[in-house]
């Protein structure tokens, strides 16, 4: 029998490739959108939407039944063309029908100066689910008082696009 190798990696490994991707933008429009409610961690969802229901951009799909406060919105206008669900009921995925006019919700954000009216705008418009909560990356708390607040303005995972080039071509 033989002994397998063992490879200890340390600080990542540099594969060396000849070349990079073409930095080419290629505009994609999809007919149907998902959003998996599993991707926003420790989030039971509440349906707010039903099949066939018309939504546009920033329209709530499912808030958390922990905290109603928590939304997730529609990242896009159409229907609501199904709603795949699994054992127990539990909710897999929200299938979005594009209709191909991006119509969005009213926002309304003059005369927002104090935290409270800040924090109420980001979750009554499905933004404070983008606010991650550490050690473990869940959903912060709304009412929790955040020590220290880290800004990370790039993606610095392995295959992560060239931020300089999206930055130049929006």
């Amino acid at each position: 029998m033989q002994q397998t190798k063992v490879h200890k990696i340390k600080k990542g490994l540099d594969i060396r490739i000849v070349g990079e991707a073409k930095k080419v933008l290629d505009p994609f429009h999809s007919k149907h959108y998902g959003i998996a409610p599993s991707d926003f961690k420790w989030i039971t969802p509440q349906m707010l939407i039903k099949e066939q229901d018309t939504v546009s951009i920033g329209t709530p799909l499912f808030s958390s039944k922990d905290d109603e406060r928590i939304k997730i919105v529609s990242p896009v206008s159409g229907s609501v063309s199904c709603v795949i669900r699994g054992e127990k009921r539990k909710i897999e995925h929200i299938v979005l029908e594009s209709d191909g006019r991006n119509k969005s919700v009213d926002i309304s954000i003059n005369g927002v100066t104090s935290e409270e009216e800040i924090k109420s705008l980001l979750l009554q418009y499905g933004l404070w689910a983008f606010i991650k909560q550490r050690p473990f990356g869940g959903i912060a708390k709304p009412d929790d008082k955040p020590k220290a607040i880290f800004i990370s303005c790039f993606d610095t995972a392995p295959l992560a696009p060239d931020t300089n080039f999206i930055i130049l071509k929006k």
